[in-house]
C-alpha cells in the first residue's frame, strides 16, 4: 500500500491526473479485495471523477463498474446510484466493443439483481456474462459469473443443479489454482448453506460429483434449458 500512495504523491508532483487516478482505481481493487468496500467506495470514487474529466470513456466505464462492486458489498444492493452505474458501463463497453468488460460489468448487474431477490431477472445476465467469458478463452471469468449463477438458480427453486454448479465450479478452480476472493466468500457460503437447507447431503454430494465431472459446456447447457 506504501508504494502506492508514493506513486499517488509522484504523480501529483507531475500534476497527472490519469496517473493518480490509476492509483486511486489500484487502491480502491485493494481495499474491495481486502473485504473494506467503504474505503474502495472512495477510491473509486476519486478515480471516476478524474477520468470522467479527462474524457477517458473506457476508464470511466470501467470506474463505474468497480464503483457498483463496491456499493454491491457495502449496501447488499441497495444503493440507488447501481442500476445507473451499470447501465453507463455496460453501454459504453458494448459501444467500445469490448466483450471482456461488458461480461464483467453484465456480471455485476447480475449479482445486484440477486441482492435485491430478482433472481430469475440474474439467470439470463449471470449465462450471458458466463458465454461471452467462454467464447473468449477466459476460464476463470467464465467460472466467476457461473459461480454467481449458482445462487440465482438455488433461489429459484433449483438447489440441485445449483449444487451441480458449484461442484463444478470448485473443480475449475483447483484446476487453475484459484480460490474464491475474500469478498465472495459470505455470499457463497449462504448460497451452500441455503442448497444443504433444502436438499439431504447425500443428494448434494451426488450432484456436486456429476458437476465436477462435468466439462462447461454440459453445464452451460444445462443452465440453459433452465433460463
Amino acid at each position: 500500500m506504501a508504494h502506492y500512495e508514493a506513486a499517488k504523491a509522484l504523480f501529483a508532483a507531475e500534476r497527472d491526473e490519469a496517473g493518480i487516478a490509476r492509483v486511486e482505481n489500484n487502491l480502491g481493487n485493494i481495499a474491495l479485495a481486502s473485504d473494506d468496500p467503504l474505503a474502495a467506495e472512495q477510491f473509486y470514487r476519486a478515480a471516476l471523477h478524474k477520468f470522467a474529466k479527462l474524457g477517458d470513456r473506457h476508464r470511466e466505464a470501467l470506474l463505474c463498474n468497480n464503483l457498483a462492486l463496491a456499493l454491491l458489498n457495502s449496501t447488499e444492493g441497495g444503493s440507488d446510484e447501481l442500476s445507473g452505474l451499470l447501465e453507463r458501463s455496460i453501454g459504453v463497453f458494448r459501444g467500445l466493443g469490448d466483450a471482456r468488460e461488458t461480461a464483467r460489468a453484465l456480471e455485476t448487474k447480475a449479482l445486484v439483481l440477486d441482492a435485491r431477490g430478482e433472481h430469475r431477472d440474474a439467470l439470463p445476465i449471470h449465462l450471458e456474462s458466463a458465454t461471452i467469458r467462454y467464447e473468449l478463452g477466459d476460464d476463470l471469468g467464465a467460472i466467476i459469473s457461473i459461480e454467481g449463477l449458482a445462487g440465482s438458480l438455488a433461489y429459484v427453486g433449483r438447489p440441485g443443479q445449483a449444487s451441480r454448479v458449484l461442484g463444478h465450479v470448485a473443480a475449475v478452480r483447483a484446476q487453475l489454482g484459484e480460490p474464491r476472493e475474500r469478498v465472495d466468500e459470505a455470499r457463497i457460503a449462504t448460497v451452500e448453506a441455503y442448497i444443504r437447507a433444502r436438499l439431504p447431503e447425500n443428494d448434494v454430494a451426488r450432484e456436486r460429483a456429476a458437476g465436477a465431472a462435468a466439462p462447461l459446456d454440459d453445464v452451460l447447457a444445462m443452465i440453459n434449458r433452465i433460463s
